[in-house]
């Protein structure tokens, strides 16, 4: 559950699940309010319009709907672990292409927090994740030219107070 919480991805992932898990839920619970009166109109298509399709006895129509339902359920727990399969497969896909910018530019951070100040994202597409990746790569050159600036002034300085220290030579005319 830590790992869930901690990672974007994760978090992604479960949402995408939650999703697919709700809507089957859905689908099945539907399915099965509908079924009976779904059963009863396609029974009463086959009996007046098909003759000589299907026999009817004492009895058959409830184990024919028995059947039916069975066979029904068990097409629809194959439908389901598809969609899950199929859900979790591109959900994993979808949240590791918005996770994969979020990690360049937690990678290039650290560099820069390192003094690493010419680090740059790459930006690709123009989404909101594009859009932060471009304005981080911003924010970084600012910090790269404030940086030289930085340094040049110290270097300046350095230069005026060693000038100032150095005794002056006397001049030899020769």
């Amino acid at each position: 559950m830590e790992y869930i919480r901690s990672h974007l991805g994760a978090k992604l992932l479960m949402s995408y699940l939650a999703v697919i898990l709700a809507g089957t839920l859905a689908l099945a619970v539907a399915s099965q309010f509908s079924l009976r009166a779904s059963f009863n109109r396609h029974m009463g298509g086959m009996m007046s319009g098909g003759a000589g399709m299907m026999t009817s006895g004492p009895g058959r129509g409830p184990q024919l709907y028995r059947d039916f339902r069975a066979g029904f359920n068990e097409a629809l727990i194959y439908a389901a672990l598809a969609a899950v399969t199929v859900g979790a497969g591109l959900g994993w896909f979808f949240s590791r292409n918005v996770t994969a910018t979020l990690g360049a530019m937690s990678r290039a951070t650290q560099r820069i927090a390192e003094g690493s100040y010419e680090e740059r994202v790459k930006v690709e597409g123009r989404d909101e994740l594009a859009q932060l990746a471009a304005r981080f790569n911003q924010m970084t050159e600012k910090l790269e030219q404030v940086e030289a600036m930085r340094r040049r002034l110290i270097g300046d300085r350095v230069d005026r107070v060693q000038r100032r220290q150095r005794p002056e030579r006397p001049l030899h005319l020769a």
